[in-house]
């Protein structure tokens, strides 16, 4: 077994010494194929570059509209605040209109009937 094994071990030695490595001297691969593609590429990416000062230019439009929006809302929330407040300092409760009716009934009925006649 151990003969076998040393007489495997000299013929891989031998068949390593007997072959040599490949020398690759040039490869190519599709070169056009890759010209076309990264001419492509470039088309778009200048596409992009001329574009983006316009995006930008949107972008910045469309946060000033915002911020415009914002102010207008919160004068609307002021103004609707004070009018809630004017109003309900000014409106009757149920209450008021209870007392009114109690101390005027008879004169507001006596009214209605005229004014039906």
């Amino acid at each position: 077994m151990e003969e076998q094994l040393h007489e495997l071990e000299k013929r891989v030695e031998k068949l390593e010494q007997q072959t040599e490595p490949i020398k690759v001297t040039r490869i190519e691969i599709d070169p056009s194929g890759i010209r076309e593609h990264l001419a492509e590429t470039n088309k778009l990416l200048r596409g992009i570059a001329q574009t983006q000062p316009d995006h930008g230019e949107k972008l910045d439009t469309l946060e000033r509209g915002q911020q415009s929006i914002r102010q207008d809302i919160v004068a609307i929330h002021d103004v609707f605040v004070k009018d809630f407040d004017r109003i309900e300092t000014t409106m009757a409760t149920k209450d008021d209109v209870v007392a009114l009716k109690a101390e005027h009934g008879a004169k507001l009925d006596l009214i209605l009937q005229l004014l039906q006649q």
